[in-house]
């Protein structure tokens, strides 16, 4: 009898430490998702910032969709391509973006954001400015980066 309930008390400790030790697992690798997709997001501001077409689409996946408010989506990365490159051709860009959630499950993220563009017309005229609110997706590439994947966002003007 002493030998079974200590055979027990055994088996409880062994299971609550190795569910412990899959917290930890679980928890520093959600950490450094975290800090990767940040990574991956403030690479994306700064190639828009910086007017950056291949850097701006270097960050996307293969099958992204961009949804911008009160336009048609860009079907293929080609013709995201060419949005990006009219909004270069008639605008500077400027944007602050705060992430306050990132909610990750497996191989995808939701980063929800608010932002604050400017974009001041390159020949002249007033500048725009717009706040906004979007989720990004990200998605976890076979070789480690987050790429993203949707982006979709609405003015709350």
């Amino acid at each position: 009898m002493k030998n079974s309930a200590l055979f027990a008390l055994l088996i409880t400790f062994l299971l609550l430490y190795a569910c412990t030790q899959r917290d930890e697992q679980t928890t520093a690798s959600i950490q450094a998702d975290l800090a990767t997709i940040g990574e991956a997001r403030q690479q994306l501001i700064d190639a828009l910032i910086a007017d950056d077409v291949e850097k701006i689409m270097a960050g996307l996946t293969s099958d992204h969709l961009t949804m911008p408010p009160n336009e048609p989506t860009p079907q293929t990365l080609d013709a995201l391509r060419s949005w990006h490159e009219r909004r270069i051709a008639e605008f500077t860009f400027d944007f602050v973006v705060s992430s306050p959630e990132v909610e990750i499950g497996g191989d995808w993220a939701i980063d929800r954001y608010s932002s604050t563009v400017t974009l001041t017309p390159r020949d002249s005229g007033a500048s725009i400015q717009n706040t906004s609110k979007g989720l990004w997706i990200w998605h976890h590439e076979p070789d480690g980066s987050w790429k993203l994947s949707r982006s979709i966002w609405n003015n709350d003007d």
